[in-house]
């Protein structure tokens, strides 16, 4: 039940876009059933000249607000329908019923030549919000044989917003011949009630002229309120015959969703227009508005029949191109031109970025045309959902990493890594092992060959451990130094003196010379990309020197201020200070200290003493020798 309120007095006009004609020896049958509001099942009746093959068959359904997927049951077989399927989106103005969405399907192959009769299943839409779900359903069947006269046929399918006054004009058709009868039928749902509660809702004029009021639900839907008129007929060898509930006649009343228009059309005529509109319209409120889905035409014609050619149904991924083509014809016009180099020719490329509807006009002279359609299909590039690495043991290729595509992506899948080929899975999950550390580069293609790719960088598990000891690592020129390489995780190595390489073991080494040297080494396991490094630093010294001033001044200048002690190794001091009467006024042992660019051991700062001339008793012991100096010092302030 759908509630609308509207207080514009408009009406939407648009050229209707032919979605499929034809010309051929055969016949046409369509018929339709609605469950209204709900779900339910029914037997529509159709007809099909005996002898006659099955050329082409179109299931016509529709979905409210944002339902994606559904089956219907035809003669126990289910048919579903998807946005794969989806061929006009409109919208409503009742919330509860926007977007309302076309969906047609070829279902050829599902009917036999000999079937008069359809059982029909609609879906329960369960777990969905109010009106939002699949509903209805339309079968619109052409038949060949060769026995029967040359028709032409139309299907129009929806494409103009729902608000109660629709307009349509359909142009460039096949010259229509009213001699003979010319079948017009509709599809429409919900089609309820107007606000003093009559069924007959809805006006139907043609070129100005009313056809009658439709209104209810047909015999075949008689279970169910609200479930819409549709046009039940068959049209052959220049006869019009109405189905179910639905006439033969030049009117559309009630239920009766079919007319013969020959008497309203100028003769040989390529165009016409007609109203769907609801009676109350333009008042305060628009109860029970109908949902106009698609529209059919059959009609005899001078045009004749000619072979063509088009592209099928084409998916593409979304960001590429492809060429489409037709043939057979004189002149071309595609329809609509969005996403075409062209128009007017007949192989155009298309590079459209979300699925669209393409009909092809394919002209044999200046009034004679078929209509085919096209659906290109756009398929939305895989996306990953999430991707995870483990490193590998430097050198070696022991590396995994794991990606994810999102779990809305087409089965099957297949990934591909670092170039290789592609390797299929049947879940959502690629797993790869063996990889080096790095950059590796994954591709992953759904089942439509659409193709993402990331790149995963496998880290390094670096296990070696470079490390040895030196004794000594300091004494006086020459310095003999015995190395000992304690490294782990490692089979080769490299050393290093300064930036001399020394070969690839060291046991030991002489430093003749004094200075401060930096021994190096680099080990590694499988791989020097892996290698680790450790070095310690060799002090050799010249032999000893001491300097023992005789002289200081403590007045505060910063110069010469302290009785100090330089050498220029590292050396332990013991020293004895006294005054002129042998007093001891200063003693201790200690080593000395690092300096500026030897070792330094201040003695004594002379504060309290006057200057004069003290003596010194001074052993430094060095390298296991001891070394004693006595002498006098001088105070001067």
């Amino acid at each position: 039940m759908l509630y609308i309120f509207l207080s514009l007095n408009l009406f939407v006009v648009r050229g209707q876009v032919v979605f499929y004609q034809d010309v051929c020896k055969c016949g046409v049958t369509g018929a339709g059933f609605s469950a209204g509001l709900g779900n339910g099942n029914g037997t529509v009746e159709i007809y099909i000249e005996p002898g006659s093959i099955v050329k082409k068959v179109y299931a016509i359904a529709y979905s409210f607000k944002n339902a994606l997927s559904e089956n219907y049951i035809l003669n126990g077989i289910p048919l579903n329908f998807s946005e794969n399927n989806l061929i006009s989106k409109v919208e409503f103005p009742n919330p509860f019923a926007t977007p309302t969405k076309i969906y047609l399907r070829d279902v050829t192959s599902f009917i036999p030549n000999n079937q008069q009769q359809f059982q029909i299943n609609l879906p329960l839409n369960t777990g969905l919000e109010i009106n939002e779900g699949f509903w209805s359903f339309y079968l619109f069947i052409v038949y060949e044989n060769p026995s029967l006269d040359l028709i032409n046929y139309n299907i129009f399918l929806n494409n103009i917003d729902f608000i109660g006054n629709e307009y349509y004009e359909l142009n460039d058709l096949n010259p229509l011949n009213t001699i003979n009868p010319i079948s017009f039928s509709i599809y429409s749902d919900r089609t309820g009630s107007d606000l003093q509660g009559n069924q007959l809702s809805h006006t139907v004029n043609l070129n100005n002229v009313l056809l009658g009021i439709i209104g209810g639900s047909d015999n075949v839907n008689s279970n169910f309120s609200g479930a819409g008129v549709k046009g039940h007929f068959y049209y052959q060898n220049n006869q019009l015959v109405g189905l179910d509930d639905d006439t033969a006649d030049p009117f559309m009343n009630g239920t009766d969703g079919l007319a013969d228009i020959s008497s309203y059309i100028p003769n040989l005529s390529t165009s016409f227009n007609f109203r769907i509109k609801h009676v109350d319209f333009p008042n305060q409120a628009v109860n029970f508005n109908s949902v106009n889905l698609a529209y059919f035409l059959a009609y005899t014609s001078p045009c004749a029949e000619f072979p063509t050619q088009t592209s099928i149904d084409t998916t593409l991924c979304q960001g590429s191109a492809a060429q489409l083509f037709a043939s057979g014809g004189q002149a071309y016009e595609w329809q609509p031109a969005t996403g075409l180099s062209c128009t007017d020719c007949p192989n155009p490329i298309v590079t459209a970025d979300s699925s669209r509807l393409y009909t092809v006009r394919i002209w044999n002279n200046d009034s004679c045309s078929v209509v085919r359609p096209i659906k290109v299909n756009v398929q939305p590039l895989p996306q990953f959902s999430g991707v995870g690495s483990t490193p590998t043991a430097c050198g070696q290729n022991t590396g995994s990493a794991i990606a994810v595509a999102q779990n809305t992506t087409p089965l099957p899948l297949s990934y591909s890594i670092n170039g290789a080929p592609f390797a299929f899975s049947s879940t959502y999950t690629g797993n790869f092992a063996n990889l080096s550390a790095g950059a590796n580069t994954i591709i992953l293609r759904d089942a439509f060959g659409c193709e993402s790719d990331t790149v995963i960088q496998i880290g390094v598990n670096n296990t070696t451990n470079a490390f040895f000891t030196a004794t000594p690592n300091s004494g006086a020129a020459p310095l003999s130094v015995s190395f000992t390489n304690q490294s782990t995780n490692a089979t080769n190595y490299s050393w290093f003196i300064e930036s001399d390489f020394v070969g690839e073991n060291l046991l030991q080494h002489t430093f003749d010379t004094s200075g401060n040297y930096t021994v190096t080494l680099i080990a590694w396991q499988n791989d020097p990309l892996c290698a680790d490094t450790f070095s310690i630093q060799i002090l050799v010294y010249d032999s000893l020197i001491i300097q023992i001033p005789n002289v200081f001044t403590p007045n505060g200048d910063g110069i010469n201020d302290l009785f100090t002690i330089t050498t220029n190794q590292p050396v332990k001091v013991e020293y004895h200070l006294f005054n002129r009467w042998g007093n001891v006024i200063a003693q201790d042992t200690k080593p000395t200290a690092v300096g500026n660019s030897n070792f330094l051991l201040p003695i004594w700062d002379g504060a309290g003493y006057s200057d004069g001339t003290y003596f010194y008793v001074i052993r430094v012991v060095h390298d296991g020798k001891e070394y004693e100096f006595d002498g006098f010092l001088e105070r001067i302030e």
